[in-house]
């Protein structure tokens, strides 16, 4: 019964389609390491592996990952105020909304506003941040094909694995 219930709940093909995702993801990234003759399992540490691709893909500024840490910190903390000033006693401001018609929350609408611009801002940094880093890592690895690196910047998750067989080829054929 028990097993029903997972099954129902969590083997969804939403999920199964995430976690294939994200295996691809971290296929890509092992096999990215593996050609910059890192160990492949360095990638899977949290934090670590994330400095190790900064420091092999942008070599004199891989002090960018601070950069990418701070913002990542910036935006989980806003987001974390706002959803705890909105969501703080949800039951109540429903049961008030309905009774009233209007919303009661702990937050202004100019805090309000003021941790939206600020989460998206962030978000932006951190997403341009790394797709540029993507980039970079085709560079890193002696790729100047301009269509490998646009699809690496749209769809980093398929295209570093395409980068990696890509670059087997090339050294196969000299």
């Amino acid at each position: 019964m028990i097993f029903d219930i997972f099954v129902k709940i969590w083997i969804t093909p939403e999920n199964i389609l995430g976690i294939l995702w994200n295996l691809i993801t971290v296929v890509g990234m092992c096999l990215i390491f593996h050609a910059w003759q890192e160990r492949w399992w360095k990638s899977l540490i949290p934090f670590y592996g994330t400095y190790l691709m900064y420091k092999n893909a942008w070599k004199k500024y891989k002090w960018l990952f601070f950069v990418q840490m701070l913002f990542d910190l910036i935006s989980m903390m806003s987001s974390g105020f706002m959803r705890k000033h909105l969501t703080n006693n949800l039951f109540a401001t429903i049961k008030t909304y309905m009774e009233t018609g209007t919303i009661d929350i702990d937050i202004s609408v100019p805090y309000l506003l003021i941790c939206a611009l600020v989460l998206l801002l962030s978000m932006l940094v951190v997403f341009f941040l790394t797709r540029i880093t993507y980039v970079k890592i085709c560079d890193s690895l002696g790729i100047q094909s301009l269509l490998l690196k646009v699809g690496t910047f749209i769809v980093p998750q398929v295209f570093l694995i395409v980068d990696y067989v890509y670059l087997m080829g090339k050294r196969e054929m000299k």
